[in-house]
């Protein structure tokens, strides 16, 4: 309760000032099911920054291993240790980051192989809404119902008119307000915001596609699904060596994440 109060109160201080320039990071929660043959949930929180009709989302965790990945460049004893225990970097089943620009574009940009990819999709063309008249709070905010079909699941999401902002974790953009909570009908994704700041200067990128390769999102997922091998030829383009343990760590990794948001990819 007293969560939902702090956020309650978070949403008030936005709401009155939502028309001014300053940049807002919402916190989104995700439970999610990555193994179809498992019931059992992991949660991963994201952030989404919000400023001059930009918006960034992103992973906490990814930002963790960006981190550590980045010394590990500096550091080759680091980057040896690393390789040789690939457990001691985070996991996260979510490597990319998503932009969008003016409310007509989304981008999204992985880096696979040591190597940037990103595509593009028309905002228009990802969903199609259909606004429910109900209405609830969702810790503490005021929202309303909508539904839609997207990547062969159904959701229901319910969106805050009070926060002018068409956006919403992931893909799920197009409404007349913030995504608050959003889950399919199985329960397989669900989102929740557990946190709403606000903050002037984000840094949200200009040119996020910035040297990395363009490709259409067939192309992505085809390159996707070859990751282990580029990632073992990265290693000895750089002299080194993965080990058989972390060969067996990056298959078990891929072979447990088998449900992905979009499952007909």
């Amino acid at each position: 309760k007293f969560i939902m109060r702090l956020l309650t109160l978070s949403f008030l201080l936005l709401a009155t000032t939502i028309n001014a320039q300053q940049g807002y990071l919402i916190t989104y929660s995700l439970d999610y099911i990555p193994d179809t043959t498992s019931v059992k949930k992991i949660s991963e929180y994201f952030i989404l920054k919000i400023q001059n009709n930009r918006s960034h989302y992103v992973s906490q965790t990814k930002i963790l291993q960006d981190s550590i990945r980045e010394e590990a460049r500096k550091n080759q004893a680091l980057a040896l240790q690393l390789l040789g225990d690939l457990s001691k970097i985070p996991k996260t089943n979510f490597k990319y980051e998503i932009f969008t620009f003016d409310n007509s574009m989304i981008l999204l940009k992985e880096k696979i192989g040591g190597r940037e990819y990103y595509y593009e999709q028309p905002i228009n063309d990802l969903m199609n809404w259909k606004i429910d008249s109900e209405i609830k709070e969702v810790n503490g905010i005021k929202c309303q119902l909508a539904t839609t079909n997207f990547g062969g699941r159904e959701y229901e999401a319910w969106f805050s008119l009070d926060i002018p902002a068409s956006l919403g974790p992931y893909k799920f953009i197009g409404l007349p307000g913030l995504i608050i909570s959003i889950n399919d009908l199985e329960n397989n994704y669900r989102f929740q915001v557990v946190d709403i700041s606000q903050t002037q200067n984000l840094n949200i990128e200009e040119n996020p596609e910035k040297r990395s390769k363009k490709i259409n999102k067939k192309e992505y997922l085809d390159i996707k699904l070859k990751s282990q091998d580029l990632i073992v030829e990265r290693a000895k383009q750089h002299g080194l060596t993965l080990s058989e343990e972390g060969k067996k760590l990056l298959l078990q990794r891929q072979s447990e994440f088998n449900n992905p948001i979009e499952k007909n990819e």
